[in-house]
């Protein structure tokens, strides 16, 4: 038996005791007899006393004889039945040599359960030793002797379990050896960091074996096949070696080796890929609604040694990491309208936290005329989208038509009031706007009126609620007829609904509209009458949205509010003029003989931004500024030829272009080294920073950006590990790619940027590969238990100690001893009658 205390900080209250003894026994004016004074004294004491070991946490430790036996018991995918089989032969031989044990069972796998039946399928795609010993000592019972058996292969996915340590609780580890059945993977592929464009590399590719078999072996390149033959496969480690090429035609060369056996368990390991970065020419992704009208400015690119790829608009990547491949990208017409929140999201990513380039030109679809204010385009480009129009502009009436029914409640409603209130900022007093909100019957909500009080008709918008049916007929002839009556140049209409209408004379309508040349635009969200809105749209001279969902009402609104008023555009023919005397990217380009442009779309420049080319009224041409890390660049006239033909005739049009578009792309990686090591489901980024003369870059402040495949970020501070070398450790998921930009910045000075794409592998459970003994013996060895015994050895190990202490903690009872002491020493303070000293 043996005593303690859990709270020793409170004995120091004892030594108070003693003086206040010593000052209270000569201070008493108590006349009572010595033995009574003493009884007291020791009373009052012995009442503090146990206040005092009360506080302190007097405890006593009672020896136990109880005994537990923990089976901590390897659930992954990597056992099998025969394994599985081991495990219950032990666990009934121990209960069988020793029926007074208590006995726990713990499943483990990704995560520990008490049933094996609680871990799911992707539980079992992963081994995390650390997680399973920690739950293991976490249910130990303090009050016996504890003995963990561990049975697993040693294999973990997840986790370290050399970081864990247990004083209290003795582990003995039982080997499992790994799936019998036959198996086949690639396990590795090995290819150079980076290759130059045309240069042949070597790939290596590991296939593993459990068994000896024939097979056949084939490498990808970017998704095309090199090579295919057929294989003999020894058991253990085989290594088939393949030449490839890079083509130039891609800056990221994905590599992909398969296998197929015909011994094979699992086939999802039967392939590994790879990724290697080709130096060459630059990469510009070039996108556009019609495609086949860049022919003479894609030609210009290309004669000027960049490498190009033309997409429709349908495909804008939606991830950073697709974005990698390119230097930069350029949109030529692009209305944001056409693209998801998602893909532009991405680019704006790609340009801030990876340095791309981002170029974007004109035409009646772009800018403000695309809908791109409060977009993350708007964001990143060095124009602004949302600017009001000009006093002295033409003033425009418009009507905005809204469907209120009880189908449009919550977001949807919401998001389209918003637009609307967004309409009323884009306006100028001179205007007029009208709100009409329907259901089964038209609501004016804000009457036709000069926009001079915007923020008193945003708040009257906000006041929109739903209910009712759908009547767009009675809706849209009120619209009309209230906007027939305005004294504007421009009239329009914007109607949005979400579902069926009741039946009208919708000819009439329309015809009344145009005949009092009003134009109509139709917006339909999600399951709405398409033929009807498209009609209306088509006979008022107007255009139609459909939107999946409510969120890109906004920038349909937008767009429709600067095509409604022309105030965005200009047609009229104007040269170019130099705004810099001295630009690089605008070196050697003659504008003296440059033919005129004849249009451009009208936008603002931001602070910040830099002006290279103007229209002779003194709007912006040509726009650039940095955007996080990266160059973004506005150019507000066209590319494909309605503005811009006579320039394709231009001696300087391809050097123009092709400088331009090098001053924005991403600039090219240092001297500097960057790799991407994957162990389990942690990432280690390592940086080896030098400058040109190959000597080490000291003291940088580094920092490690990194976006997976659902646009998720993460900023990471990079350490200094080394001469020259920084490195961080994050954690990944698998299947999931990631993008990452490593930035070093000292004194104010971008040093180098390096970027990289990588795909975390999938779970390694199906690896073929033996027992790890290793990691079993060092966990028995760590806390003094034994590796590989028989069940006899096992239970004998619980001898080997001593007895286990169940802790009594006797603060109850010392406060209830106080309590008694405390009624004893009132009693016989009063017992007798006494009298004060004089």
């Amino acid at each position: 038996m043996t005593i303690y205390f859990t709270h020793p900080v409170f004995l120091w209250g004892a030594a108070a005791l003693a003086l206040a003894i010593g000052l209270g026994w000569r201070r008493s004016a108590l006349d009572f007899s010595s033995a009574r004074m003493l009884i007291l004294a020791a009373s009052r004491t012995l009442i503090v006393l146990a206040v005092i070991f009360a506080l302190a946490g007097l405890t006593l430790g009672i020896p136990s004889t109880r005994r537990e036996a923990i089976f901590l018991i390897d659930a992954s995918r990597s056992i099998d039945d025969t394994a599985r089989q081991k495990v219950e032969h032990f666990v009934d031989d121990v209960t069988s040599k020793d029926a007074t044990l208590n006995v726990t069972r713990l499943y483990f796998a990704g995560r520990a359960a008490n049933e094996a039946s609680e871990l799911t399928a992707e539980d079992k795609n992963s081994t995390n030793l650390e997680d399973a010993l920690l739950t293991a000592f976490a249910a130990a019972d303090p009050t016996c002797v504890s003995r963990v058996a561990l049975f697993s292969d040693g294999l973990e996915t997840e986790g370290d379990v050399s970081q864990i340590a247990s004083e209290s609780v003795v582990v003995s580890t039982i080997p499992l050896t790994t799936s019998e059945k036959p198996e086949t993977q690639v396990s590795e592929l090995i290819l150079p960091e980076r290759v130059s464009e045309g240069e042949s590399f070597r790939v290596k590719a590991v296939v593993r074996s459990s068994v000896a078999t024939t097979g056949k072996i084939s490498f990808f390149q970017n998704g095309a096949l090199v090579s295919s033959e057929e294989i003999s496969v020894d058991v253990g480690e085989n290594v088939y070696e393949r030449d490839m090429t890079s083509n130039g035609k891609t800056k990221e060369i994905e590599v992909v080796a398969t296998v197929e056996t015909k011994d094979d368990t699992f086939v999802e390991n039967n392939s590994a890929s790879g990724l290697t970065l080709a130096d060459g020419k630059p990469r510009v992704l070039v996108v556009a609604s019609e495609p086949a009208n860049l022919r003479n400015f894609v030609a210009a690119l290309e004669s000027q040694d960049l490498a190009t790829e033309v997409r429709p608009i349908e495909g804008v990547p939606s991830e950073v990491v697709e974005l990698e491949s390119f230097d930069a990208i350029f949109f030529s017409d692009v209305p944001a309208t056409a693209l998801t929140l998602r893909q532009m999201e991405a680019i704006r990513a790609y340009v801030r936290d990876f340095g791309g380039g981002f170029l974007a030109a004109g035409g009646d679809s772009s800018f403000a005329l695309g809908g791109y204010a409060k977009t993350p385009l708007d964001d990143a480009l060095p124009l602004r989208s949302d600017f009001e129009k000009e006093k002295e502009k033409p003033s425009l009436a418009i009507a905005l038509v809204i469907d209120r029914s009880g189908s449009m409640e919550g977001e949807k409603l919401e998001l389209t009031k918003e637009a609307a209130k967004g309409v009323v900022e884009l306006l100028s007093p001179r205007d007029f706007i009208s709100v009409v909100a329907f259901d089964d019957a038209p609501r004016q909500v804000v009457p036709l009126q000069l926009v001079t009080s915007p923020s008193v008709i945003a708040e009257t918008i906000g006041s929109i609620v739903s209910s009712g049916s759908t009547n767009v007929y009675a809706a849209l002839n009120y619209a009309a007829e209230d906007l027939a009556r305005a004294n504007a140049k421009f009239k329009h209409i914007i109607l949005l609904t979400d579902g069926k209408s009741a039946p009208g004379d919708y000819e009439k309508s329309i015809r009344k509209a145009t005949d009092a040349e009003i134009t109509v635009s139709t917006v339909g969200i999600g399951d709405c009458d398409r033929f009807l809105l498209e009609k209306l749209a088509s006979d008022g001279s107007g255009r139609f949205y459909h939107c999946a969902d409510a969120r890109s009402t906004p920038q349909i609104f937008a767009r429709e509010t600067k095509l409604a008023d022309r105030s965005a555009l200009n047609e009229e023919p104007f040269l170019a003029t130099s705004e810099v005397a001295e630009l690089k990217m605008l070196e050697g380009v003659d504008f003296d003989v440059a033919p005129p442009l004849l249009g451009n779309v009208v936008a603002k420049p931001k602070t910040t931004c830099e002006i290279a080319l103007t229209t002779e009224k003194g709007e912006p041409l040509l726009a650039h500024w940095r955007y996080g890390l990266g160059v973004a660049v506005a150019f507000t006239s066209d590319v494909d030829g309605r503005w811009s033909a006579e320039w394709f005739d231009w001696p300087d049009f391809s050097q123009f272009w092709a400088q331009i578009v090098r001053f924005a792309a991403r600039s090219k990686d240092s001297n500097s080294s960057l790799t991407v090591a994957l162990k389990g489901y942690t990432a280690t980024v390592s940086l080896d920073l030098r400058d040109r003369y190959e000597q080490f870059l000291n003291d940088a402040e580094t920092t490690t950006v990194v976006v997976d495949g659902a646009q998720n970020r993460r900023e990471l501070p990079t350490p200094q590990r080394g001469p020259g070398f920084y490195q961080v450790s994050f954690s990944i998921e698998p299947g999931v790619k990631y993008a990452l930009q490593t930035t070093s910045v000292k004194d104010g000075e971008t040093l180098a940027t390096q970027s990289r794409v990588f795909e975390a592998p999938e779970g390694r459970e199906t690896d073929v590969a033996p027992t790890n003994e290793k990691v079993l013996r060092e966990i028995a060895e760590k806390s003094a238990g034994a590796f590989n015994p028989t069940p006899e050895e096992f239970v004998a190990s619980f001898a080997n100690v001593g007895e286990a202490k169940v802790s009594k903690s006797l603060r109850g009872a010392l406060l209830c001893v106080a309590l008694l002491l405390f009624v004893f020493d009132v009693y016989l303070r009063r017992f007798n009658s006494y009298k004060i000293k004089n």
